[in-house]
Formats: C-alpha cells, structure tokens, sequence
C-alpha cells in the first residue's frame, strides 16, 4: 500500500519514507494498518484497541499515546490521520493497493525550500573524514522512534534541524542515532563538531574548520577560511551547542556556514531554538510514563521508560555474566537476556513492574537518570538479591529522598533534579576507591584516552612508603625503598586500571570508538556532578593540579608518534584538557604552571591551525602575572618569550616579534639570566635579518659574540 511518499507492507509490517525505513513500534505500526485498510471509513477507538491489543481491554490513553506516536513519525503529514471526535480517527490519503507501487516523490506532499536541495544517495567520501564518534550503547535505541521519524522526514526538506530538550532527555542520542542512518545519503560522510563552554566565543570557525580538517590559510580570517572551505563539501553535521558560551555568537556561525555551503546540512542539539531562519525545531520530553501506579504485565512494554530501564539492566546483568564476575545467585533472580524475554512476554513479576513503575515516575522518565538508576539495581543484583526486591528497594530508596523535596511548598523542583538524585543514590552505593576515582576522572575536559586516565589517578594517591633518600641511609636501604616505590607504581596502576573497568561496567564511564582510537568519556550532567562533588570534597584544586602537571609528559609523549596525515581524537583530547589547564591555573594565579604548558605545547596549537588562539592565551596569562600585587619578572620574561616566539606562528608583522624579543633581553638583564639573554639576541639578529636592518644584525652579532667569549671564559677560569 502507498499513499503520499510512503509505502507500507504488511508481511512484515513496515513504513517506508522516501527510501527509507521510519521507525514504529509494532503497536502503532498494526493501527496505522486499520487506518489504512479502512480507506477513509472512521475506525472507532474501541476497534483500534481491539487491532492492537487483540487479548487485552486497553483504555483511551493507550490508544492515543500510539496515534500521537504515528503523527510524529509522519511529520509535516500529521494531518493525515484525522480525529473524528466522540468516536475514533480515520485516513485523510488516497492509497494505491499495488505491490509493485513505490513511494511517491517528496515533492507530490510538500515543496522542498530553495535552501534545502532533495538528499540524494552519494559515491563514497572523496576525501577523508573522521566518522560521528559516538560511546558503545549498553541499551538499544529506545522510545525516540517518532522524534527519530520527524528528523529523518525533515532533513530532506530542512537543512538544520535543533533538538531541543532538558538535560539528560537523550539529545545527543537522537541527533548520532539520526546521522548514522543518514550517513550513506551525503558524499563527505557525517562530522561532529562540540562548541564547548571551552571554545572561545571568537574560535567557533576554528572549531568547524578543525573538524572539517580544512587546510592552513592564515592570510585569510578563520570565518572566510570556514565559509571558503564548505562551499563544494556534501556533509552532515552534527553539533553539540549544550554548552558553548555565546549562543548568538555560534548561531551567526551556524547560519553563515549554511549560507555558504549549499550541500552542508545540521543536526544541532541545543537548550534552545537557535532563532536562524528555515530553523526545524524538534522538543524532547521525557520518556513515555505510567500515570497509574499499578500497571499490567502485558502492557509494560508499552511504556518507554519502563522498557529503557529493564533494557539497562538486561544489558548490565548480561556484561556481568559474560566477565563471569562473583555472585551469589538467587534462582529467583533475572539475569541477561531473561528480563527482556520476561518483560516482552508478560512474565514479568508484578511486584517488580509495580516498583519499576514508581521508579520512573519519580525520575520523571528522564533517561539519564533511568540508567543511572538501572547501575545501581544491578548492583544490588551482585549480591543474589531477586530482582523484585532490589527493584522496590531502589524505590522505597527513591522515595525517601525525593518524597520531602517535592512537597516542600516553595522549593523549586529542578528538571534536572532527577538526574541529580539517581547520581546521589549510585554513587553512594560505590567503594570509596571507586567514587574517588570517578571524581578524579571528572576533571578530564571530554573524551580522554585510557593510558591518560591512570595516569591522573596514580598521580593522585600518596605514596604508600616513602621511597626519599633518608640522610645515613644505607645503600642496601636505599635500594629496598625504591624497589617498594616500584612495587606500589606497579600496584597502582592495576589498581587504577580495576576502577576504570569497574566504572565501565556500570556506564557511568564510557568507551568511544573514534576513528579506529579507543577513548574513554563521561556524560557531561555526570561530569558536572562529580566535580560538584570533587569542590566539597576540596580535592578539586588537587586534582586539577595532578592533570595540568601531567600534561607536558602527556604532549610530548603524542610529539613523538611523529608526523599524521590526518588530526586524530588524542589531538583534540589534549585541546580539550590543555584549555581546561590554562584557565585553571590562570584563575589560581599558578603561573609557573600555566607557562609550562605554553612552553610545551606550542607545536599542538600550530597543528591544530590555532595559533591565533595561542597567542591570545598566551596574553592571557601575561594580563594575570601583571595583574599581581608582586612583580613576577622572571614570570614575564618567560611569557614575553612564548608571545615573541609565537607572533611568527601567527603570521603578525616582524616588527612586532623584534619589539617582543627586546622586551625579554630587557627582562632577562633585569632578572641576570644568560640563556635568555644569548636567546633573545639570537632571536633579534634573525629578525633584523629577515626584516633587511643588516646593520643593526650586525651590531646585535658582535653583541652576542662578546657575551659568548665572556661566558667562556667565565667557564674556563671555574676550579674544576
């Protein structure tokens, strides 16, 4: 059966959408069939609950919870299935019953808009780009098929699409979800691109053009460079706008790359609308919840957030057994696949539908917080206890807390709130390493690799002995300290290694596949509490010093694999955290370590195509040591010689770099420092080389050579 641009079939039942497949349930999928088949006749209410649950006496609500399912999934049709009031719904579309029939053209129900050209099947990328990382999903896609249905109706008509949603409500799940089944419909492949509360307000072009992995031009601004380099590019989008620090300022760079490249379409997951033109705004709520407290067995599944939260436990349990991990198992117990099996087959025990039902109400159907409490279930599970009872302790648990917070007259209840206290509740159940070592991982800016994150938790633990050379030690001493302080490394890092498998398991750390690289992640609401935590804690300075220390070995470690065709995740991991570090460190007023990192990581910031950015941190922190009530003159001199050898970076003009560079011979006589003061004159004669002042060169030659036979004979004149 076709009508408009969709075809549907029966055996098996199926909704296609201009070639592809849009996403229902089997329930909705069964009315959408009587609508049909009715061929405009109204179908009473009563008869679609007999079509969909042929066994069962479901109620109005039920019935049009799917209705509402089917006109989102149909988008701008929605009109098509019409309410006839006091009795049911019928079909307003002509169908053609003919096998052979194949949708009709997007055009015969809805005019494409001029900036939006139809999407059309593509030859392979011609170039390489990095594919839409997204985290291994513990769950399969789950009660976002109508919302998914509109975005891929919309994208061929529309050429941004906003996602818009309260924290936790799946945002980045659609919009990913989305884009990799669009992928094969655009010839560049799908790009992610994170405008983050680090990016500068000014570095949004950069951001795009970094993953767009467009050529150096300095001569041209960051934004032309952008707009030049999307012009001919056939690419899908996906952006993450949740928490860049100027909206309008990010929109302005959204709507002008959109102007500019004809082929470039957006999935944007944002707080809210971004106000551009032809802009498609889709909302997220929560998940589908009882509104009873007592539901049947048969209709659980029908439930979103029920069935996301049994999902997450299925798909716990069955990790847990795989790793064949202790426990003392109940032969009351549901593990693995059995739960699914048991929920889709009515087999559920009531008591346990009954204290999943009260769970979700409480967490308000918000994912997140779903899965966060599914990790704190199965952990309940370890220990033998049958699912129903580590359900309905979970809820009476729940309850507890969230029971006086609510009907407290005058205290505001955050949409976030059930995020907050599923978090409270998991973590609370976690060992004391364990909850340390999630805090420490907080600190990392956004995706970060494995090797990283030992490191950072080995460099937060006291040492276990004391490995110092003691005064009249012995040597034999001083040996068995340092083969203890090899020992507890050693120890350590399995140690550290146990956590980050352990916090996997429970999802509250996550694994990214980006590009063929294995990063590790934790959701930003999770990363945000966890530092929340960290700050009561005071371990959040500690912490934040132990990464910021670590860098440098971090950077050159990455120098060192040599020369890449193609900017991978460890480049953009060490952005991330070396952004987080320099402002950290500058807030703090620790200088010394902000300087080291700009000393190091100079060669990041010119294979990023970022030495604008680098100049301007680099003044950054200049501003700070001045600002100080002490003067910092050895400080300045360091940071005059970063800004001097940076400004070539930058393509500025070589009398600017000449003025910085007498700046820091200035300071280094100032502070008697001869390597900076030889440095500085080196870096002079070449500028006035280059700038064709041959005399002054010279004069700034003989300079040097004097100093040079100075200090040589200073050398040679010292008792051996």
């Amino acid at each position: 059966m076709a009508f408009s641009r969709y075809t549907l079939s029966q055996e098996p039942p199926r909704l296609v959408a201009d070639g592809l497949e849009v996403e229902l349930g089997a329930r909705a999928l069964e009315l959408l069939i009587a609508l049909v088949e009715a061929r405009g006749r109204p179908v009473a209410q009563a008869e679609l609950g007999r079509r969909g649950w042929p066994e069962l006496n479901v109620d109005v609500n039920t019935v049009q919870a799917q209705i509402s399912a089917l006109r989102r999934a149909l988008g701008d049709e929605r009109d098509l299935i019409v309410t006839v009031p006091g009795f049911g719904y019928r079909f307003a579309a002509e169908v053609e019953t003919n096998g052979l029939a194949q949708p009709a053209p997007a055009a015969a129900s809805a005019a494409p808009m001029p900036s939006a050209p139809p999407v059309a099947t593509a030859p392979p990328p011609a170039f390489a780009v990095s594919a839409s990382r997204m985290p291994q999903q513990l769950t399969p896609f789950i009660g976002r098929h109508a919302e998914l249905s509109e975005v891929l109706g919309l994208i061929s008509i529309t050429r941004l699409i906003t996602l818009v949603g309260a924290t936790g409500t799946g945002k980045a799940r659609l919009a990913h979800e989305a884009a990799r089944r669009l992928a094969a419909r655009f010839r560049d492949g799908v790009l992610p691109v994170a405008l983050s509360a680090l990016t500068p307000g000014d570095g949004y072009a950069d951001a795009f053009a970094l993953a767009l992995k467009l050529p150096a031009d300095p001569a041209r601004s960051p934004l032309d460079r952008l707009l030049d380099g999307v012009r001919t590019r056939d690419v899908l989008l996906v952006i993450d706008c949740n928490e860049c620090n100027s909206g309008a300022l990010a929109a302005q760079t959204i709507g002008a790359l959109l102007a500019a490249g004809p082929n470039v379409r957006a999935i944007v997951t944002a707080g809210a609308p971004l106000g551009l033109r032809n802009e498609e705004v889709v909302t997220l709520g929560p998940l589908r919840t009882p509104e009873q407290t007592h539901v049947n067995a048969i209709l659980a599944p029908e439930y979103d957030a029920l069935r996301l939260l049994f999902a997450r436990l299925a798909t716990l349990s069955a990790r847990r057994d795989r790793q064949r991990l202790p426990s003392a198992a109940s032969p009351r117990t549901l593990a693995g696949s059995a739960i699914l099996a048991a929920l889709d087959g009515g087999a559920m025990p009531q008591a346990a539908i009954d204290a999943a039902v009260l769970i979700t109400q409480l967490l308000a159907g918000v994912p997140l917080a779903l899965e966060l409490a599914a990790a704190t279930i199965d952990h309940n599970l370890r220990s033998g206890e049958p699912l129903d009872a580590a359900m309905a302790r979970y809820a009476h648990s729940l309850e507890s807390i969230i029971g006086p917070r609510i009907e407290t007259s005058g205290v505001p209840h955050s949409r976030s709130a059930p995020i907050t206290l599923a978090f409270d509740l998991h973590f609370a159940r976690l060992d004391r390493r364990a909850r340390l070592h999630l805090l420490r991982l907080a600190m990392f800016a956004g995706e970060f690799p494995r090797c990283a994150a030992i490191g950072l938790l080995t460099a937060c633990e006291p040492p276990a002995a004391a490995s110092a050379v003691r005064s009249g030690e012995t040597p034999h001493e001083t040996l068995h300290d340092t083969s203890n302080a090899m020992r507890d490394a050693i120890h350590g890092d399995a140690l550290a290694d146990a956590s980050l498998d352990a916090l996997t398991d429970a999802g509250l750390v996550e694994e990214v596949d980006s590009s063929g690289q294995w990063m590790l992640q934790i959701r930003r609401p999770v990363r945000h509490l966890a530092r929340d935590v960290l700050r009561d804690a005071g371990e959040y300075d500690r912490t934040a010093l132990a990464l910021a220390s670590g860098l440098p070995v971090r950077l050159n470690a990455h120098r060192k694999r040599g020369e890449r065709a193609h900017i991978d995740a460890l480049d953009v991991s060490d952005l991330d955290d070396l952004r987080a570090a320099l402002e950290w460190s500058t807030q703090c007023e620790r200088f010394e370590t902000a300087i080291s990192l700009l000393e190091c990581s100079a060669w990041l910031w010119t294979r990023l195509s970022l030495e604008r950015e680098y100049l301007q941190r680099s003044r950054d922190v200049l501003a700070g040591v001045q600002a100080t009530a002490t003067p910092r003159r050895r400080d300045e001199m360091r940071l005059h010689a970063v800004l001097a050898s940076a400004l070539p970076l930058a393509h500025a003009p070589v009398a600017q770099a000449i003025a910085a560079w007498e700046t820091v011979y200035e300071l280094a006589n100032a502070c008697a420092d001869s390597a900076f003061r030889e440095r500085a004159l080196a870096a002079l004669i070449l500028c006035c080389s280059e700038a064709g002042d041959t005399r002054r060169a010279a004069e700034l030659q003989a300079r040097y050579d004097r100093i040079a036979r100075t200090g040589n004979a200073r050398n040679g004149g010292a008792p051996g």
